[in-house]
Parts: structure tokens; sequence; C-alpha cells
């Protein structure tokens, strides 16, 4: 093809076409290598907080079980055994979720992805709101105002679940989209 185009135009014409051709796709195609660049990342950065999420949820979810395991095993115990057993609990969970939180704050977020960043802060307030709670529970541990009953947790809760969905990337890859409803479904 291209020796029959040499024959009919001549190399010198060809030469001069092709580069006008190249200059007039150049910037589509930097254009789309951009976005899809940028798509990718969005997606790999949500991926990379999804999988925070998940495993921060973890002691979240372990302190909600154990309780009801404490409370259901609490016939014929004292009220204080059972109250140390909270705080034991509470005090290993945190432990867990610290560092759960850690990885959280590892998470790195392109500044112009604002959704992410976003979803980001609001989970990550989440947690340290569970953190404080864990942790004033395994130090008074005297209410019985769990911190599976704060008002504030399921503020924080909502807001991130909020903030998950708007950072969904478009035609998000990994199968982000089940695994962020897995999270909030809980």
């Amino acid at each position: 093809m291209v020796l029959v185009a040499v024959l009919f135009v001549g190399t010198a014409t060809l030469a001069t076409r092709l580069r006008r051709l190249w200059a007039f796709l150049y910037v589509p195609l930097l254009l789309l290598a951009c976005i899809s660049g940028d798509w990718l990342l969005r997606n790999l950065e949500f991926k990379s907080l999804v999988t925070a999420t998940e495993a921060s949820e973890a002691p979240m979810h372990f302190w909600n079980t154990d309780v009801q395991r404490i409370r259901e095993r609490a016939e014929g115990k004292s009220p204080s055994a059972i109250i140390g057993e909270l705080r034991t609990s509470a005090r290993d969970n945190r432990k867990t979720l610290l560092v759960a939180i850690n990885e959280i704050e590892r998470v790195r977020v392109a500044p112009w992805h604002f959704s992410i960043s976003q979803a980001h802060t609001s989970y990550e307030s989440h947690a340290q709101t569970w953190s404080t709670r864990l942790h004033e529970w395994s130090v008074i541990g005297l209410s019985d105002d769990l911190p599976t009953s704060s008002g504030e947790i399921s503020a924080t809760w909502e807001i991130a679940e909020s903030d998950y969905l708007d950072a969904l990337p478009l035609l998000p890859l990994f199968d982000l989209e089940s695994r962020v409803e897995d999270i909030f479904d809980e």
C-alpha cells in the first residue's frame, strides 16, 4: 500500500502528507492518552483506598461481635468481670484499628481527584471517631453507651458512604462498585 502511494504521489509529497497527518492526530492521541492514564490512576487510587477501608472495618465488626458474645456469656459473671472483658476487647480492637488507620493515611491521591480525596478524608474521620470511642470505652468502660451506639459514629459513617459513592470512578475496574456496596451494606 505504501509502495503504491509512493508511486502515485512521490516520496517528498508523501512525507509531507504523513507529517501533516501525524500533526493532526498527535493532539487527539495525546489527549486520549492523558484521559486514559487519569482514568487508570483514579481506579488504582480508589482501589487502594477501598482495600485499606476493608481492612479497617474488620476490628469494628469484630468489636460488635465480641460485645454480643460477651453479653451472651454474661450470666453468672460479675459486672466487673464483664466490664473487664469489654475493656480488653476494646483495647485490642483499637490497636488493630490504629494499624488500619495508618494504612488509610498512607493511601496517596492525586490533588485533582477531589472526590477520592474527600472520601479518604471522611472515612479517616469515621475511623478516628471509632478509635476515640474504643479508647474511651477501654479506659472508662463504665457506661452502657457502647461505641456501636454512638450518634457521631453513625453520622461519620453516613458521610463516608455518600462520599465513597460520589468517588466511584466512571467505568470502575477491580470490582470497585460491588466492594464499596459490600462495605456500606454491612
